[in-house]
């Protein structure tokens, strides 16, 4: 799980305005730098680590390193944006000196880092670990198009189809931009995903749309448009700018000022993974709105691209669906259907064999992954994820169990949706996880920590701590509608399986917390409701960043409240100079810890 933090470290933390500018007063921009390429090594090669940490003892110390080392950096990084910066007291001398011991300090910690990297990445090589190509480099790096080229299968049509509308509609008149859906074939959200947002990805990275558009903007919007359109208009004028936009707190301003810098260049807007409810009253407003507020801009030819999920629960026909996204967006649509049988077999033959020549020999394995592969394709209809999934689950299987994998993996009965032994098996959960948006993969987990589900009594503390972590948007909060999303991204593990996001029982000195646990919620009940665990006392749990002490449903239903009163001073070693934030949910009688006054 440590791999979701390590993506929002390099896709959210890193990239930030707000970090290059205290990295640019600091004068630490360069030595910041030095450390990111062997951040995105250990990216590449963290899930199939995670895979093999399960069966595999050096595997599994490498990986409680490499999670020790992420949760480090993000505290680093940390530290330098809380950097208050000249202009919080210019001609202040004692603010210029802290800021020379406080470059040194972060200068020697950078070195450090550098060091323990590298080692990670070499002992990672040692281990022969498998590199994922897909994620050994920021998604929006023009380089990243041979990656694509090489990695994708059967999409290539699908993407000509889709640049080829917009080349059609380059010669509208009309002043407001061009607007495509892309959407799946399916209409459940419980089905897995075609792969839009990787076909979004070729669309961006296609020679046309380079060289065509002057501005190819990405957002990441993980909800609705009608949760936080300011925040999508931020990351607007940021990326057509190249300025931190967080003062602008209007429509109005963001508008005059990307029109002003835009003039009449053509920007391509691309909105992913956008979330909607075609039930919701007022949504086609909201939409209207927003591309009223702010994208009536730009030259002519301009083009927004929505990367979208229908999360209603009920079953909508095929053609109930067109009409609504023609009702709600009135734009261009696109679904996105399965791959074909031979782009989806090619595939799951390419992720169990790679690195296996000596089993690529064999024929008779050949033979059995190939008639599984063509029997489960007609019930699967072409997922690209399921297509990795299987490969994944016969990869990290010895071959003589493929026979019995085989028959474990096949549908016995009339389930609905189809083929959900592979559903729930864990390889698909995590390949899921790793598929999301940083902040949607950050949502699921910390639901996991806290065993949530949408009938939680939980469920109001969860969605405020979620806001406090800036995970959702406080001036939209809308408890109902976090309801249907949380159902829609729902990845249940039985376990947690992760000394990173760890779940375990009050038992005084008997919990063992490892040194990579950065979240951490302690089920208290009855008997363990009135003294702090010593061994947490102690001091151990340096890298804590999430800390939730959670009653159990019993004690709630019994109007029992949890007596732990204080929590000890000792546990949170440097903690209030790194600023981090420690939660407590203690149950619906919303009854909370004193905090100690130096974390007040």
């Amino acid at each position: 799980m440590a791999a979701v933090d390590l993506r929002h470290i390099l896709l959210d933390l890193l990239p930030s305005f707000d970090m290059k500018e205290r990295c640019r007063e600091l004068g630490i921009q360069h030595h910041l730098e030095k450390i990111i390429p062997d951040l995105w090594a250990i990216n590449a090669v963290i899930r199939d680590a995670t895979m093999r940490a399960w069966t595999q003892p050096d595997v599994e110390m490498w990986m409680a390193d490499a999670g020790a080392a992420i949760a480090d950096v993000q505290n680093l990084l940390d530290r330098i944006l809380e950097w208050p910066g000249r202009a919080a007291a210019p001609s202040n001398p004692l603010l210029r000196s802290f800021r020379v011991a406080f470059r040194l300090s972060i200068l020697q910690e950078l070195k450090e880092m550098g060091l323990r990297l590298k080692e990670l990445v070499l002992r990672g090589s040692a281990l022969d670990l498998r590199k994922e190509m897909m994620d050994a480099m920021d998604p929006c790096d023009e380089e990243y198009s041979y990656v694509l080229g090489e990695e994708v299968v059967g999409r290539d049509e699908a993407r000509d189809n889709i640049v080829e509308i917009l080349q059609q509609n380059q010669s509208s008149s009309n002043s407001e931009p061009f607007v495509i859906v892309i959407h799946d074939e399916r209409s459940l959200p419980s089905y897995p995903s075609m792969g839009k947002t990787t076909l979004a990805r070729m669309i961006y990275h296609h020679p046309w749309v380079r060289q065509h558009f002057h501005h190819r903007i990405w957002v990441d919007v993980s909800f609705d448009l009608s949760w936080d359109q300011l925040s999508i208009g931020r990351e607007f004028a940021r990326s057509i700018t190249g300025d931190s936009c967080d003062h602008l707190q209007s429509h109005q301003a963001i508008w005059l000022l990307v029109n002003e810098r835009l003039g009449q260049r053509r920007y391509l807007l691309i909105l992913n993974e956008v979330y909607y409810d075609y039930t919701e009253e007022g949504l086609k407003d909201k939409w209207d709105q927003l591309k009223h507020n702010l994208l009536h801009v730009g030259g002519i030819g301009s083009t927004v691209v929505i990367i979208t999920t229908k999360y209603t629960t009920e079953y909508t026909s095929w053609s109930i669906d067109i009409a609504s996204y023609r009702n709600i967006f009135g734009c261009k649509e696109y679904m996105l259907a399965g791959l074909s049988e031979d782009a989806w077999i090619k595939l799951v033959m390419r992720d169990t064999f790679i690195g296996s020549a000596q089993d690529k020999e064999n024929t008779c394995t050949i033979n059995l992954l190939l008639q599984f592969a063509e029997q489960q394709y007609k019930t699967i209809k072409g997922s690209p994820l399921l297509a990795k999934t299987l490969g994944s689950i016969f990869r990290y299987a010895e071959v003589s169990r493929w026979q019995e994998v085989a028959y474990d993996l096949s549908c016995h009965s009339d389930v609905w949706p189809p083929y959900s032994n592979v559903r729930h098996h864990q390889h698909f959960k995590l390949m899921s996880l790793q598929n999301l948006s940083t902040k949607l993969a950050r949502l699921r987990l910390y639901g996991s920590l806290c065993n949530l589900d949408p009938c939680s009594y939980l469920m109001e503390d969860y969605m405020h701590m979620m806001i406090a972590e800036d995970l959702m948007p406080q001036q939209s909060f809308d408890a109902e509608k976090m309801y249907r999303l949380i159902r829609e991204i729902e990845l249940r593990f039985s376990t947690l399986d992760s000394d990173y996001y760890m779940r375990t029982r009050i038992g005084q000195d008997s919990i063992r917390i490892p040194k990579q646990c950065c979240h951490l919620c302690l089920l208290v009940d009855s008997d363990d409701s009135f003294t702090f665990p010593t061994a947490l006392s102690a001091g151990v749990t340096k890298r804590l960043r999430t800390l939730i002490l959670q009653t159990e449903e019993e004690m709630v239903e019994n109007d029992q409240k949890c007596q732990i009163k204080e929590i000890p001073k000792t546990m949170f070693i440097n903690r209030y100079t790194y600023g981090y934030y420690i939660y407590h949910i203690v149950g619906s009688n919303n009854y909370l810890i004193q905090l100690p006054s130096w974390l007040a």
